[in-house]
């Protein structure tokens, strides 16, 4: 174990020959290669059903090297993955083609992570299983300068490097004033006072590109933010991500195993159904919740508000008859 409880020294020395993982003040490594240049500790044997966290990172691991088709791969907690063709600023930009140019360098992509868990949907039946979470990544790519021109007041917002070097960190640090095409910074996370604009871009999130986007679009943020969110709920949501999943799940169909130690493999089974079994209780209903009204909860109802019921009637029922009829 490294004096610091670091692994990235052990990183930096050994390469990409081994994995590393660190369990209580042990740090166990897997080779990644069948010969490692650089021997490291000794062979000890374990047993799988008492070190299943330890095999889901080296799962892990092993997913994050592979590609899928028609994705990028990134190696950041767990394997994350953008599409390489759908991008929903410019979906947006199709609807609404009178744009300011500068927000068609807005980008927003779909994002998956897929990440090895633990799971045991049973008492003493553990095993490993692999997890799909969906969101969105977003990236602004338009210059500084160029936001400082527009009126936007970038004090304090965070800046990332464009293109960082292995071993850099990405996130560099808080913005304290942009002055002859350098930034200026009030904190950063590797001791760097300033740094050149055209090295980096704020950083791309949710909240940033609403505070710009607002100040760019005025009056038709609304609408602009409303077609985005459509067709991010199309994407992300209901039959196109179960298509996604299945999409996923080919990709490790008829594939070799993964393996885990030279004597370990491993294959991704089939979807996994959470169900109940053998009398073993694994899906339980939660019971109804009741909003209360007073302070002797004695005027109790469905819905946080009272109006909402009327609503709901006028809503849901046209839908009901609906299906019935077709």
């Amino acid at each position: 174990m490294p004096e610091d409880g670091s692994l990235r020294k052990l990183r930096d020395r050994y390469g990409d020959g081994w994995f590393f993982h660190r369990q209580g003040n042990k740090v166990y490594g897997f080779p990644q290669v069948d010969r490692p240049t650089i021997p490291f500790g000794t062979s000890v044997a374990l047993k799988c059903q008492e070190n299943l966290s330890m095999l889901a990172a080296v799962v892990g691991d092993i997913i994050g090297r592979r590609r899928f088709g028609g994705q990028v791969l990134f190696r950041h907690r767990g394997a994350e993955f953008i599409s390489s063709t759908k991008e929903l600023i410019s979906d947006v930009a199709k609807q609404m083609p009178d744009l300011p140019d500068i927000v068609k360098l807005f980008k927003a992509y779909p994002r998956f992570t897929l990440e090895a868990k633990v799971l045991e949907l049973r008492d003493g039946d553990g095993g490993i299983g692999l997890f799909v979470t969906l969101g969105s990544r977003w990236r602004i790519e338009a210059p500084l300068h160029d936001l400082l021109s527009k009126g936007i007041d970038l004090q304090g917002m965070y800046v990332v490097r464009r293109y960082p070097e292995k071993g850099q960190r990405r996130l560099v640090g808080r913005i304290s004033c942009i002055d002859k095409g350098t930034v200026k910074l009030l904190e950063s996370f590797d001791g760097t006072a300033e740094i050149a604009c055209d090295d980096v871009w704020l950083e791309g999130n949710r909240e940033n590109f609403a505070y710009c986007l607002k100040h760019l679009l005025k009056a038709r943020y609304l609408s602009f933010e409303t077609k985005r969110r459509e067709i991010e709920d199309q994407l992300l949501s209901g039959p196109k991500f179960q298509t996604t999943i299945q999409s996923i799940a080919q990709s490790f169909t008829n594939k070799p195993p993964m393996q885990l130690t030279p004597d370990l493999q491993c294959i991704v089974g089939d979807m996994i159904s959470v169900k109940n079994f053998g009398g073993y209780c694994t899906v339980r209903a939660a019971s109804p919740v009741q909003c209360c009204y007073d302070a002797a909860r004695t005027q109790r109802m469905e819905y946080p508000w009272k109006g909402i019921e009327n609503l709901v009637r006028l809503v849901v029922t046209p839908l009901q008859e609906n299906h019935r009829r077709y």
